[in-house]
C-alpha cells in the first residue's frame, strides 16, 4: 500500500530525510536512489543525514520502510474507523490510491513492496520491518470485519486477500499507467467482504 500522507508526516530534519528518501524509493527504487538525491530531496545537511543515519543508505530504507507502514495504516484505520462499513472502506481506500497515482503520472509505488522486491533477501532488518507493516494492514481490515460478526478465521482471510490485491493492483496500475486495475481489485475487495458478511 502506498503511504499517500507521507508528506504530513516529514516534520524535522529527521523526518524530512525519510520522507524524502521514501519519494524517491517508491519511484525509482532502492538501487535507483543515491544518497546525494536524497541529501538534496530532503533539503538537510549532508552532515545531519550521517548524524540521524550513521548506518547510511540502508537504515534510511529501513526507516522509510518503517515510515511508510504506518502511514498507510493510520490511513486505513481512519477509513475504517469511520461509519462506513469495510466494504465501504475498501471502495474508498481503492478511489484515494487510483487518484493518488493518477497524479504521480503513474510514476510512484508502494515503498515498501519496492524494497522488499530488492532487499528483503539480503537485510533482515527492512524483511521484518515490511512483515510487520503487511501485518498491521491485514488485523486492521479483520478487526473491522470480526466487528461486523465475522469469525476471526475467515477474517483474517479476507483481509490477506485484500492487502495482496491491493499490492497487485498498485503493481498493474503503473505497467498500465491506468487507475483500472486499483478500481477493480477494491471494487472485488468490497464484493468479497459483503458477500461474506451477508452470511453471517
Amino acid at each position: 500500500m502506498p503511504d499517500t500522507d507521507t508528506q504530513a508526516e516529514t516534520k524535522g530534519p529527521r523526518l524530512a530525510i525519510i520522507g524524502a528518501a521514501a519519494r524517491l524509493f517508491r519511484r525509482r527504487g532502492y538501487a535507483g536512489v543515491g544518497m546525494n538525491e536524497i541529501v538534496e530531496a530532503s533539503g538537510a545537511p549532508k552532515g545531519s543525514v550521517y548524524h540521524y543515519f550513521p548506518g547510511g543508505k540502508a537504515q534510511i530504507g529501513l526507516a522509510a520502510v518503517e515510515l511508510g507502514g504506518k502511514v498507510a495504516s493510520k490511513t486505513l484505520n481512519g477509513l475504517l474507523g469511520t461509519d462506513c462499513d469495510p466494504a465501504e472502506a475498501a471502495r474508498l481506500y481503492g478511489a484515494r490510491m487510483a487518484d493518488w497515482m493518477s497524479l504521480s503520472g503513474f510514476r510512484d509505488g508502494c515503498p515498501i513492496a519496492t524494497m522488499v522486491l530488492e532487499m528483503a533477501p539480503q537485510d533482515g532488518a527492512i524483511a521484518t520491518a515490511a512483515s510487520q507493516a503487511f501485518d498491521d494492514w491485514c488485523a486492521a481490515f479483520a478487526r473491522a470485519l470480526e466487528a461486523m460478526g465475522l469469525a476471526p478465521e475467515r477474517a483474517a482471510g479476507l483481509a490477506l486477500l485484500a492487502v495482496t490485491n491491493i499490492e497487485g493492483a498498485l503493481i498493474l496500475a503503473r505497467a498500465k499507467a491506468s487507475t483500472e486495475p486499483i478500481l477493480q481489485a477494491s471494487e472485488a475487495i468490497a464484493q468479497a467482504f459483503e458477500t461474506a458478511l451477508a452470511a453471517v
